[in-house]
């Protein structure tokens, strides 16, 4: 009977720890670095405000998608875009 409790609560356990895993995702060496707020860029700022503060971006990357993300990309980081909205501020590390 001892053998039988231990077995329910082995499965039992696994089925929770299932349960509880999550997706990882890996970077590699030298890939990007997330930030808020670094570079000048605040979330939530406009394209208009990124554009007054930064200039021109090298290139513009059309929106996809619904809600729609655009993306800017400069010299050393990409801003990405909701709507309009800065979301975040992607940095390329060496």
């Amino acid at each position: 009977m001892k053998n039988i409790h231990t077995l329910a609560f082995t499965a039992l356990v696994s089925c929770f720890s299932m349960a509880a895993m999550a997706d990882i995702l890996a970077l590699p060496t030298g890939g990007y670095g997330v930030t808020q707020g670094s570079g000048g860029v605040q979330r939530g700022a406009t394209q208009a405000e990124v554009l007054q503060h930064l200039g021109e971006p090298q290139t513009r990357h059309a929106a996809v998608g619904v809600p729609s993300i655009s993306s800017w990309e400069y010299e050393r980081f990409r801003v990405y875009f909701e709507d309009g909205i800065v979301l975040h501020t992607v940095f390329n590390t060496p």
